[in-house]
Formats: C-alpha cells, structure tokens, sequence
C-alpha cells in the first residue's frame, strides 16, 4: 500500500513538472504601464532592479520618456557597489530630472506610517528583508493590501 502511494506522489510530482508553465496576467494598483516592471539580471540583485524600478516609475510619473532607458545595468555603476550591493545613497539624473535616493532603517512599520509614505512616494519604496535577503518594490495599496513588484 505505501508502495503505491509513494508511485502516485511521484508520478504526480512528474506530471506537475511536464506541465506547461502558467502565467498569471499582472495589473499594477498603481496604474503605471506594466513596462515599467523589470526582472532582476541574477539572482542576487533584487536591490539593483527594485531601485530601477521605484527610478523608472518615477521618471513616468514627471512625465519624462528617458524612463525607458533606465535599466539594471545603466543603474549598476550609480547606484551598486560590486561586493557591498545597493548603496543607500545615490543621485540619478536625465533629462533635466534630478532624483536622490536615501536609505532608512525601519522596523516593524506601521499600516498608515507605510500608507502615508506611500502616499507621498507615488513612485514607490523598495523594502528589503534582511532576514530573508531579498528586496521587493511596495508600490501601492488598496485598504490594508499592499502591492508589490517582485523582480525576481
């Protein structure tokens, strides 16, 4: 009997693997243009390609085109050290836009402290977990929902 159920786990586990990969349509709360959102370049700079997304939504949102220029690998010598990752500080320009990043240490946020960020940060903000390693883009929310671009 446990042989049995052991060949059906497996043999589902192998269907599941065969199977075509499904993609989920995404639709931004913020109503920012899909475009703006990037997948990291490797797996160890989600940082790099939060920050180039918060830049590039907020190079759309001051109505300047150059947003489609910035990349992860245009960001890399601006805003990434080799060795450290992000840096906390940076300035970015183009096109007669200006934009400066700082970092801030926060921890255990409250809902309407991050609300209210974000309500002054249309672009969004890039949270990093130290405890998981990994940074995601927040850029909006819906009640007590948030919503968030995973580059990875």
């Amino acid at each position: 009997m446990k042989k049995r159920l052991l060949s059906l786990v497996l043999a589902l586990v192998m269907v599941c693997t065969m199977l075509p990969q499904i993609t989920y349509p995404t639709k931004a709360a913020t109503g920012l243009p899909n475009s703006i959102y990037i997948a990291q370049n490797t797996d160890y700079t989600c940082t790099l390609a939060s920050i180039t997304m918060m830049l590039r939504a907020r190079m759309y949102l001051s109505g300047n085109d150059d947003w489609k220029q910035i990349s992860e690998s245009s960001m890399r010598p601006i805003a990434w050290r080799e060795g450290d990752g992000a840096l906390w500080e940076f300035t970015y320009s183009s096109n007669g836009n200006t934009i400066s990043t700082f970092y801030k240490f926060v921890s255990g946020i409250s809902i309407s402290d991050l609300k209210a960020v974000l309500d002054n940060h249309p672009e969004g903000i890039v949270a990093y977990s130290g405890n998981r390693t990994h940074a995601v883009l927040v850029t909006d929310y819906e009640g007590d929902r948030f919503y968030c671009a995973d580059p990875a």
